[in-house]
């Protein structure tokens, strides 16, 4: 079988047919490349949870039909390129919460509907999107597009989109920018008003957009020495030494990037800060002076391909070919298919004697100073060295997706110019460094995903490496990922954070009041963590949040009973906690609520240790401890709610029939849990809406199967699709 298959690249052949259905049961698959191939049918609409697929391209095929709403559930989709097929239907709402995802490109097909209107999650991440050549209509959302910090690319041309895009969009596209630079914008500008687009008319270009010429750089005062223009491959010539012995760039590179004391004398050989320097000596045919502006920068872009083994590196990391055991040859150039656009670009290899800008995954401004680093899902390996907050003019650093290991450089917190930090999805541990509070300007922290991440890579000289081990060892037992109180008092010196991503971690401590002060805070994930902490009031004041996710940490007491005031609140996951008391009444005035997950309450308490509980603590979710009360009939207001999971909880009363009224319902979870009555009319005939599926279970649960298995039903459910016994507690699918 295929149950371990990761990598599936059939791109480019002649494949006839149809997509197995079964392909979204290869639970491990991660990328899927189908592009240009004549397959035909429906794209399968077999996915959930526990999918890892990060790339799903079927482009430049015959596909119909429309786009399958249970991709939706593949939480770590990154990509998702299906241009130039014949598909059809709307955008899925379950999309709009793809946390992950980077790259939608929907290109050339038949797709209608409008785009969605309120602040969905996926803008937010978005780093390229491409509709054009459908029939999407209505109003073009460009609030959601104004404080989008990684967007690079948008194609809207040939539909019926209307609107204006503001000038803080067009702000975006000054040639000057760095990563938060808009290079391609393109609209229908007879019903989208714009000024910056590539303008279409009836299918037609009628504009290109031309940004203004950026100022000259300034001219250096020391001359650089002519560059040797290198064919590749090309033997690299014997350099003379004795005089960069003595250039004093040694001195300079340890005056002004070396970090904790360290000087070149006391280092062995192998060590990455020592091969950097030879390298910047002997072997890089640019030649730097002590006096050029970009010493320091091309050292720090050296240590780290040292450092982090770039010869390991998934793309543009070998520098070196070797035709025998006796030449050696330089490689300049490689090409990466950039897995959005389907286009092949030509980068520049790290270590090669070219310009650092053109280095892959470097982002420079126009004056030629390093203003992003973005190494995705690259294989690098090793720890991420102190020396990188030399960049001192760095806004966007991106190094998630692999094989990193150690914790974060305190010294990250020196980065005065940082706005976003992206390192989640590694096996980075220890200490949280409290240093990094003082980088003021960050926007976006995201650290997730090193807790039981396991992702393999492969060093240059063979042997593996597992993020699910401590330092990527298994010699070393498992990574319990990073630590610390990061919620603590200092958080508010985050003044602009807007996303806060911590979760699959082991981070301690309580959640501050002063988390109150982050008034722009809109993403806060904090799952699967240790905190132990009540809600502090300060929660309340955070207007702009849209998720809180503090499920399955040791959160106790009540919800805040004024939540109400959290008026752009889309989903709480308060879930496998240890709270308690009653559903405030001000949460049924959150009137974007499509998300209320409390269930599965645990009740925690001391017990006989042992070998295989040696910490001597045991919790388990009963219907006996947790949440109280009942639902109340305002629940009809939350119009917007799709996922109500309130199970193994002691709720009491009934069902009112106002929940009815909430058309979007798709998953309710009420059984282990003392509702008692039947499931109003108004609620069965919900199943014939959204609470449904293809597979028709696990969408509905209740306490709906024969008490203690002879008595009637706790509560009487004709239109559930899974029912428990209350007493037994004993589930099984009913429909």
């Amino acid at each position: 079988t295929l149950k371990n298959l990761e990598w599936l690249d059939a791109e480019n052949n002649k494949f006839v047919g149809t997509m197995p259905n079964g392909i979204g049961n290869i639970k491990s698959l991660r990328i899927l490349n189908l592009n240009e191939n004549s397959m035909t049918g429906y794209l399968p609409d077999t996915w959930d949870e526990e999918n890892l697929i990060e790339d799903f391209e079927a482009a430049d095929n015959n596909f119909t039909g429309p786009l399958p709403s249970s991709l939706g559930k593949a939480r770590f989709l990154k990509d998702l390129v299906v241009s130039r097929n014949q598909l059809t239907g709307s955008l899925p709402e379950s999309y709009y919460k793809l946390e992950n995802l980077e790259k939608l490109f929907l290109d050339d097909n038949k797709f209608v509907g409008e785009l969605p209107q309120t602040a969905e999650l996926f803008y937010d991440g978005l780093q390229y999107l491409s509709i054009d050549s459908n029939d999407f209509s209505g109003r073009f959302p460009v609030e959601h597009f104004e404080s989008t910090l990684r967007l690079k690319y948008i194609s809207l041309n040939n539909n019926q989109l209307t609107g204006t895009i503001t000038d803080n969009i067009c702000a975006r596209r000054d040639p000057s920018l760095a990563f938060t630079r808009l290079a391609y914008l393109s609209a229908d500008c007879n019903l989208l008003k714009c000024d910056c687009c590539t303008c279409f008319e009836d299918g037609v270009i009628v504009s290109i957009f031309s940004p203004p010429t950026p100022p000259p750089a300034p001219i250096a005062i020391s001359p650089r020495p002519t560059v040797q223009e290198i064919n590749r491959p090309t033997r690299a010539p014997n350099l003379p030494t004795p005089d960069r012995d003595t250039s004093g760039i040694q001195e300079q590179i340890e005056s002004t990037v070396l970090q904790r004391n360290a000087y070149f004398d006391d280092m062995d050989e192998n060590d990455p800060r020592y091969l950097a320097l030879d390298w910047i000596l002997y072997k890089d045919l640019r030649q730097l002076t002590s006096d050029d502006n970009n010493l320091s920068q091309r050292f720090i872009l050296a240590l780290l391909a040292f450092t982090l083994d770039s010869l390991a590196w998934y793309a543009c990391g070998e520098h070196r070919s070797f035709d025998n055991v006796t030449e050696e040859y330089v490689v300049e150039d490689c090409q990466v298919r950039n897995s959005g656009t389907g286009q092949i670009e030509s980068h520049k290899v790290w270590l090669s004697s070219t310009d650092e800008c053109e280095w892959y995954g470097a982002v420079c401004s126009s004056d030629g100073i390093v203003r992003g680093l973005e190494l995705i899902g690259n294989d690098l390996i090793g720890e991420i060295p102190p020396e990188i907050s030399k960049l001192g003019f760095l806004q966007y650093l991106a190094l998630n997706g692999n094989c990193l290991y150690g914790t974060v450089p305190a010294e990250i917190g020196k980065m005065e110019e940082l706005l976003s930090l992206e390192v989640h999805g590694n096996g980075l541990s220890g200490e949280f460094p409290e240093e990094i509070y003082n980088a003021t300007k960050l926007q976006l922290l995201n650290v997730a995903m090193q807790f039981q991440y396991a992702y393999q890579c492969t060093r240059s000289n063979g042997t593996a490496v597992n993020t699910i081990f401590a330092q990527g060892n298994e010699a070393n037992g498992y990574n319990f990922a990073l630590v610390g109180n990061i919620l603590g008092p200092n958080v508010n010196k985050w003044k602009d954070m807007k996303g806060l991503h911590l979760f699959d971690n082991s981070f301690t401590g309580t959640l501050s009041e002063e988390i109150g002060d982050l008034k722009y805070l809109v993403f806060l994930r904090a799952q699967n963590n240790v905190i132990n902490s009540y809600l502090p009031d300060g929660l309340a004041n955070l207007k702009k949040l849209r998720e809180v996710y503090l499920n399955k940490n040791e959160i106790y007491l009540n919800i805040l009973p004024d939540i109400g005031l959290m008026e752009d609140l889309e989903d709480i996951r308060l879930n496998e906690n240890e709270m308690t008391g009653i559903i405030p009444e001000s949460l049924y005035n959150l009137k974007k609520l499509k998300k209320l997950w409390l269930g599965d309450t645990l009740e925690c308490g001391e017990v006989e240790k042992t070998t295989t509980n040696p910490s001597g603590w045991s919790c388990d979710a009963t219907k006996e401890f947790g949440f109280e009360g009942s639902l109340r009939t305002e629940i009809g207001n939350l119009k917007k709610l799709s996922q109500v999971l309130i199970q193994n909880n002691p709720l009491t009363g009934t069902i009112p029939t106002e929940i009815g009224l909430c058309e979007d319902l798709a998953i309710l979870h009420m059984h282990k849990t003392n509702i008692e009555g039947s499931a109003p009319r108004e609620l069965c005939l919900l199943r014939d809406k959204n609470l449904n599926n293809e597979a028709g279970t696990g969408i509905f649960y209740a306490d709906c199967r024969p008490n203690n298995k002879t008595e009637d039903p706790f509560f009487a459910c004709d239109c559930c699709t899974d029912c428990c016994d209350h007493t037994t507690q004993v589930c099984i699918a009913d429909d």
